[in-house]
């Protein structure tokens, strides 16, 4: 593991829970529903089908940033800490 694969890891493991709820924000823009921490207002129809609790659930996945990032950001000053005296 160099300190460039490192910082590469902890970018990917800190915006990993954040892509599905930014897709989430963006079905439920497209099918003309709203999704909030409260739920989503609105049926979210596609194919025929109600899709509101899996975008629901798609973006609650956010909250895991709460762990995500903060790991992310140790592991980066940990590779530039790691990067500077190597």
């Amino acid at each position: 593991m160099t300190p460039l694969r490192l910082a590469i890891l902890s970018i990917v493991i800190g915006l990993l829970p954040i892509i599905p709820a930014i897709i989430a924000g963006i079905m439920a823009s497209i099918c003309g529903c709203e999704i909030n921490d409260a739920g989503v207002t609105g049926e979210c129809i596609v194919f025929g089908k109600d899709i509101s609790s899996h975008l629901y659930s798609m973006y609650v996945t956010a909250w895991f940033g709460m762990i995500s990032v903060p790991l992310a950001t140790c592991g980066l000053f940990i590779s530039g800490v790691w990067a500077l005296f190597k």
